[in-house]
């Protein structure tokens, strides 16, 4: 079974920054900390939610989940010095994760899994170190094809 994250936007953090103009006029942006998982800088928050969303749509990935609604194996996600350990977790368990780590859970669908966040604590590098985690988790069913077994024998 697999699953889309179909939200394409969770808006994490929006900080505010100046910029000083040479007339010591000051001038006031935005930046959206979106599902699209990078830093986007305009002037208006509409504009940077719309920004990231559009960059949203075009990164779509699929996760695979057992059906327990868990991801299927263990894994680990890196990304810079951000280390992310995704460990599936069996029903009833329910998302056990960080602030930046459970907003991509959440979005994913997944409703049993529990993470831990290593090395840095960067809100921007754990939530791209749990994406790339979610991206290298295979389904059953294709570990079987690549390894030319049935998924019987993958199982165990």
């Amino acid at each position: 079974m697999t699953d889309k994250i179909h939200k394409s936007l969770y808006a994490l953090e929006i900080p505010v920054f100046s910029n000083s103009k040479p007339d010591f006029q000051r001038q006031q942006g935005y930046d959206i900390l979106s599902l699209k998982f990078n830093a986007q800088d305009t002037a208006e928050i509409p504009e940077a939610i719309r920004k990231g969303k559009e960059d949203a749509m075009k990164n779509i990935i699929t996760v695979a989940l057992n059906d327990e609604e868990s991801i299927t194996h263990d894994m680990y996600g890196k990304f810079g010095s951000a280390t992310v350990l995704l460990k599936n977790a069996p029903e009833g368990t329910g998302v056990i994760a960080g602030g930046p780590a459970r907003a991509v859970i959440e979005m994913a669908g997944i409703k049993n899994i529990r993470t831990k966040s290593l090395g840095s604590n960067n809100k921007q590098n754990v939530v791209l170190a749990t994406i790339e985690g979610l991206k290298g988790i295979k389904a059953p069913e294709d570990v079987a094809r690549l390894r030319g077994k049935s998924i019987e024998e993958i199982m165990g």
